[in-house]
């Protein structure tokens, strides 16, 4: 699949695994992991993709470890979501990503709801 300006699409982040990582990494923690749909901005404007986030609750902040487990992108909640344009929002615990992973044996996403046509793309590209 291309995008708008007919370049071959390839994924660029690693967002489902990374957040799997941050959780499993604290067993103490209090984020959760949340697998959503979003609407790409810049070279991506307007396609629509599956992908993943830490969200904690209490506070209604984000963080965002896209593309650096180790340079978190730190927003509120509210804000994220507006920004990606955030819908279908799973969220999963410490615990129910651990049970995903050893059922899937990969990072997610883990809902046929979340798959789209560049997810496929980009997957069968791989």
């Amino acid at each position: 699949m291309l995008d708008r300006n007919g370049k071959k699409l390839t994924a660029t982040g690693s967002c489902f695994e990374n957040c799997a990582k941050w959780v499993i990494g604290d067993p103490s923690t209090e984020f959760v992991v949340v697998h959503c749909l979003v609407t790409g901005a810049g070279h991506i404007k307007g396609l629509e993709y599956a992908h993943a986030f830490l969200l904690d609750e209490r506070v209604n902040l984000v963080i965002d470890v896209t593309l650096d487990i180790n340079e978190p992108k730190v927003i509120s909640a509210d804000r994220y979501r507006e920004i990606g344009n955030v819908r279908e929002e799973i969220h999963y615990t410490r615990e129910e990503v651990l049970a995903k992973i050893r059922e899937t044996d990969h990072y997610g996403a883990w809902d046929d709801k979340l798959q789209t046509d560049v997810d496929r793309a980009v997957t069968e590209s791989s």
